[in-house]
């Protein structure tokens, strides 16, 4: 309805008792969001007879969303939402209305995400928009309003009920325009089939059967003809198609077979499809084995792992090669988590192990643990303890996903939101935030930091506390926020730019080793570098480098892992702010912990806001270190005395790309000539990264070869490679014919009118085939007055596997002969 302080609306309010129509006193209360927004009724108690009672609504002038509940006899409870939008809009509104996950399990625990995202009719996000979500009785919203970001998202968690509804509908509505939307949200019927044999282990042959009986309930209760059916690998289940009675349970026997073995029985049920299992010990003995089970306490949430071991004695001596399978129970509906596999073999220390999945939910599980050879039992406990709530901070749209955020240095009233939630990501209100900064420069401390709106506050119900951000001037600044309720302290990194390139700079980093003990003390640096878009080295940048420990997990972070030394630190929290040299660069050290994983640190420099990762992996101590390779090519030939081409090198350990080798390179006339040959630089850092690097070779002004040797120093291995220094970059290059006769090899080259060439370089390399098995005369020499180069060797004819590559230098000619 429109917020014209005019307009009325009638209201009818039905009261029921046991589904049916009754009498009696209904109260009425008004909820405004925001302030102001809710007009009046005729009358705050309704006098409902013969089931409906009925009242009128007039609106306010404040558009928004006005919150109608009825206060019925008993305390029942019931809501609805008027929306109250402006008078006259120009452009009608889009609406987007998304279910993360869109199917839940109707148990009363699992949950959704809804989100609004609104626009205008020129497709921009409406900020501020007061949202109303409701379903039609299948979830129940956490919160029935909520107010769009600067994103146009608002959103809120639907919490399911314990009944599946098929036809469950979710539907929000905006209070600027009125616009609305629905979707439908899938629910499955959470359902437990539970197989209980009256005895867990059987002698084998043995004739007289066992009970097995079969109980179908869900959260409401038992369910009652239900079809079950049973199944086992063993055929000894005398009635397998089942039906359940009034208290959800059905019933059957089972013989057991004449061999030793362990037998899982399965039931399926068809009303939702849950199914459950059971096993069974045949066991051909008495046995003195004893099972202990160990315990295990982990987080609550989806996607955590640990490991539960159990073990197997006889009289103390360990028992090898013992099935065991494992069942987890639980009193609460999703209790427990999931089990990889559900059997497993001893080892020869008496051992199983078993990889525990948590659930998203903080309880008490039980695993017990059956071994089949005399169908003993085990038990322990899973505690699965609730996550550590959080706190997120986005500057200018920036948050610790990445945790550096940009913005111009004279820049006013940037956003700040801080966002706390429980483990789960649900969001917490009433959490007292407190906001500071700490200015950071290569000198250390400064006062580039600038002034917030407010430095403390208190989070709303999305959990969220908002103000705004200033800064002072240029240069990096932490903003941190903390609070006594969310243990920890968050930050983000803001970088105040005064004149942003248009085009960014590179960031380069690696650290050398990159593979270090974790013994909580080995070392290794970071080698950083920042180049311009052309390719030169941006001297005096101010750069930062970030400690995994501040970083997401997504992007490598963790809080096991080392980092800079506080030596090494500028603001004593994990963040080193330094200047680059007249090589663009700039090294500082890390530090291994005690905890073995793949760690990251981010660096990033202060002119553009690029950003690079230095991988460092903390082994466990005594891993052995990795068999190295090391290859280069020369995808074009360099023309003298013209531009730099590029060698391209590889590096790899255990044959994967291998990171943080240093690497060096030399250059020298090949056959001992001097004066006839260029330079070679490296084009980034003289480490591989990522398992490659690149040498830039500059020609000199002489037609002839080079020897270009590259080493890198983790395996100490040497790469090298004849580089021809061309005469002309040719269209065509020259033909080169080889002639072996007996031990002498003669090589003869023509131009493309078939006119032999002389004085033109010719260079000879063996391959490693030829190692050990022959030796060439002369490597590299110049054709004579009849274009002929000769030479001598060792052995003829050339041994199995033993090549000659032959090039010559004006056109870049190539040949072999084998």
């Amino acid at each position: 309805m429109g917020a014209n302080g005019s307009n009325t609306v009638n209201l009818q309010v039905e009261l029921t008792n046991n589904g049916s129509l009754t009498s009696g006193s209904v109260s009425l209360a008004l909820s405004p969001n925001p302030a102001g927004s809710c007009g009046t009724v005729t009358s705050s108690t309704i006098n409902v007879v013969a089931g409906v009672g009925t009242d009128q609504y007039r609106a306010s002038s404040t558009p928004g969303i006005c919150v109608i509940t009825a206060t019925g006899p008993g305390g029942v409870v019931s809501t609805t939402d008027l929306v109250q939008s402006v008078s006259t809009y120009t452009s009608h509104y889009g609406l987007t209305l998304s279910l993360a996950p869109s199917t839940i399990v109707a148990d009363g625990l699992s949950a959704t995400t809804a989100k609004l995202t609104v626009k205008d009719g020129n497709g921009v996000p409406v900020v501020g928009d007061t949202v109303a979500f409701s379903t039609n009785g299948c979830a129940t919203p956490s919160n029935s309003v909520a107010t769009t970001d600067s994103s146009g998202v608002a959103e809120v968690t639907l919490n399911s009920i314990r009944t599946a509804d098929p036809t469950c509908s979710v539907a929000a509505v905006e209070g600027d325009t009125g616009a609305s939307t629905t979707t439908d949200l899938a629910e499955t019927q959470a359902v437990n089939v539970t197989i209980i044999p009256s005895s867990s282990a059987v002698m084998a042959s043995s004739t007289t059967p066992i009970g097995v009986t079969v109980r179908v309930t869900t959260p409401m209760g038992p369910v009652s003809g239900d079809t079950v059916t049973l199944s086992s690998p063993c055929s000894g289940l005398q009635s397998t198609s089942l039906f359940t009675n009034n208290a959800g349970l059905a019933y059957s026997t089972f013989v057991a077979p004449s061999s030793s073995q362990l037998c899982v029985i399965t039931g399926t049920e068809s009303d939702f499809g849950g199914s459950g299992l059971a096993p069974v010990a045949i066991t051909s003995a008495t046995s003195l084995n004893m099972v202990s089970v160990s315990n295990l306490s982990i987080t609550g949430l989806t996607g955590t792992k640990g490991t539960i071991d159990a073990t197997v004695t006889n009289g103390g001596t360990p028992v090898a090669n013992d099935t065991l399978y494992a069942t987890l129970v639980s009193g609460v509906p999703n209790g427990c988590g999931t089990l990889s596999a559900n059997s497993a073999t001893t080892n020869s220390s008496g051992v199983a192990s078993f990889t525990y999945n948590a659930s998203n939910i903080p309880s008490t599980c039980s695993v017990s643990i059956l071994e089949s050879n005399s169908g003993k039992f085990g038990f322990g406990t899973i505690t699965q303890v609730t996550p550590p709530s959080i706190l997120t901070i986005s500057i200018n749209g920036s948050s610790t996903s990445l945790p550096i955020a940009t913005m111009g240095s004279s820049q006013a009233n940037a956003p700040v939101v801080v966002t706390a939630q429980d483990g789960y990501g649900n969001p917490l209100s009433g959490v007292s935030v407190t906001l500071g900064s700490l200015g950071l420069t290569p000198a250390g401390k400064s006062s580039v930091c600038g002034t917030f709106g407010s430095t403390a506050g208190t989070t709303d119900a999305q959990g969220q506390f908002v103000t705004t951000y200033s800064p002072n001037g240029q240069g990096y600044c932490a903003v941190l926020a903390g609070s006594k309720q969310v243990p920890g302290l968050f930050y983000v990194l803001t970088v105040q730019i005064a004149n942003p390139k248009a085009t960014p700079d590179k960031d380069i980093v690696v650290a050398s080793p990159t593979v270090i003990p974790a013994d909580g003390q080995s070392t290794t640096i970071l080698h950083a570098r920042v180049l311009n878009s052309a390719g030169f080295p941006v001297v005096g940048d101010t750069v930062v480098f970030v400690n995994p420990k501040l970083l997401p997990a997504s992007l490598g972070g963790s809080t096991t892992c080392g980092g800079l030394p506080v030596s090494a630190q500028t603001d004593g929290l994990g963040v080193g702010v330094y200047s680059t040299d007249a090589n663009g660069e700039v090294s500082v050290p890390y530090v291994a912990s005690t905890t073995p994983g793949v760690c990251a640190v981010l660096f990033s420099d202060s002119n553009t806001v690029g950003g690079s990762f230095a991988i460092i992996l903390q082994a466990p101590p005594g891993t052995p270190s990795p068999t190295i390779g090391l290859s280069a090519s020369l995808p074009n030939s360099p023309v003298v005395g013209g531009s730099a081409v590029p060698i391209n090198v590889s590096v790899t350990g255990n044959s994967k790309p291998w990171s943080g080798d240093p690497l060096s390179v030399s250059v020298s006339p090949m056959g001992g000539e001097t004066g006839t040959c260029g330079t070679a630089s490296f084009a980034t850092l003289p480490f591989s990264i990522s398992g490659a690097s690149q040498i830039l070779y500059t020609p000199s002004s002489t037609v002839g070869f080079c020897t270009v040797t590259i080493s890198e120093s983790q395996g100490g291995l040497s790469y090298v490679m004849n580089v021809p220094q061309l005469a002309v970059a040719p269209s065509s290059t020259y033909t080169v014919t080889p002639n072996l006769t007996g031990l002498n090899l003669s090589i003869t080259v023509t131009n493309s009118n078939g006119i032999n060439v002389a004085n033109d370089p010719v260079a000879l390399t063996p391959s490693t085939g030829c190692q050990g098995k022959l030796t060439v005369g002369n490597l590299e020499g110049n054709t004579n007055s009849s274009g002929v180069f000769s030479t001598t060797i060792s052995t003829a004819p050339l041994p199995s596997g033993c090549t000659i590559a032959i090039q010559e230098a004006d056109t870049g000619g190539q040949n072999s002969v084998s």
